[in-house]
């Protein structure tokens, strides 16, 4: 099986720091009496956390495709590359900063689905379409 997409390391990392920073802020917050310092933090490393856990969850091989022509996908998600309708992407920004790291989406007939924090997505949604592409000239339906 190749392996078609990753996630991109850096991102657990740089949202677990900001967990770590806001629950900093809260403890000094509260221990100075500066209760909007407290609160910013909480909220702060509540956000960073939930986003973590996000990316945790996702396994490191996002996407991958098998010799059949087949994707696999997280969860135990397989779609033939035929039955692909689109492939978009979306690279993270930042203050007018691009990033190579994105969310790449794939739609199908009945389904759509989105994963974030791929690295170089924009090559990832290049290599689908033309996989998918390729898939279905060689492959067409007969109605």
């Amino acid at each position: 099986m190749d392996v078609i997409a990753q996630k991109k390391t850096g991102v657990g990392i740089m949202y677990l720091a900001c967990t770590f920073l806001g629950l900093i802020f809260f403890g000094m917050g509260i221990s100075d009496g500066i209760i909007v310092i407290g609160l910013l933090g909480l909220v702060l490393s509540i956000i960073s956390g939930y986003i973590f856990f996000e990316y945790v969850s996702l396994p490191y091989d996002v996407i991958k495709v098998d010799t059949e022509g087949n994707l696999h996908l997280p969860k135990s998600k397989v779609i033939p590359l035929c039955d692909i309708t689109d492939i978009s992407y979306r690279r993270a920004s930042a203050k007018g900063v691009q990033y190579k790291w994105g969310s790449v989406t794939i739609r199908t007939h009945l389904e759509k689905f989105k994963y974030g924090y791929i690295k170089d997505c924009e090559e990832v949604a290049k290599q689908l379409t033309e996989m998918m592409h390729r898939a279905k000239f060689e492959n067409p339906k007969k109605d």
